[in-house]
């Protein structure tokens, strides 16, 4: 690859609107579900349906590998989707950040604590829902680098972002959903009274 190439790889996709775009769709996600918490009734089906069998054993080791292979589940599936329809990442992004303003509701309005909420919720969410958030970047850097791929031709910039992404995929989201993981099953648990 000539130097004028490697440049342009390195220039790939490198707009900051990525991050935030993604991340303001969870934020806005999630007051949606507190906002409608009355009207949507069937999530806690889905809520029942996702956590059942997650925490069986007293054991929070075991209980952190099966969070963690949850996340990555989570995080493969928006990563997919994104690749596969573009904008699909963020939709799935909305549709947990409306799941995870819903279950802050639901608590809140069976009389926990918004102190004991935010103490037990954060510690793990913040890095896990960086995580997602940085999942459905990559597939819009992606994306970007297929529909505008500046001086590469068009192959040869998807290429360069899909190793970016798989780079960023390894180096930065599962480290944070590992790390996610144990403190979930660690402190949050603790934090609620779960251990």
């Amino acid at each position: 690859m000539s130097p004028s190439k490697k440049e342009a790889a390195k220039k790939v996709s490198a707009d900051g609107w990525t991050f935030h775009v993604p991340a303001a769709v969870f934020v806005f996600a999630v007051f949606m579900g507190i906002a409608l918490f009355p009207y949507a009734g069937f999530v806690s089906g889905l809520l029942g349906q996702a956590y059942e069998g997650l925490v069986r054993q007293n054991d929070p080791f075991w209980n952190a590998l099966r969070i963690f292979a949850r996340n990555i589940k989570a995080t493969l599936v928006i990563g997919a989707a994104g690749l596969i329809v573009p904008g699909m990442s963020l939709l799935l992004l909305a549709v947990n950040g409306f799941v995870v303003g819903y279950a802050i509701r639901l608590v809140a309005d069976k009389g926990m604590p918004l102190l004991k909420i935010a103490g037990g919720v954060l510690p793990h969410a913040f890095l896990e829902v960086l995580a997602l958030i940085i999942t459905a970047e990559l597939t819009l850097r992606f994306w970007l680098a297929v529909i505008r791929p500046r001086k590469l031709r068009r192959r040869d910039s998807a290429y360069a972002a899909a190793k970016k992404a798989a780079l960023r995929y390894a180096t930065v989201v599962l480290p944070l959903l590992f790390a996610s993981a144990f403190v979930e099953a660690y402190v949050s648990a603790w934090f609620l009274g779960l251990n």
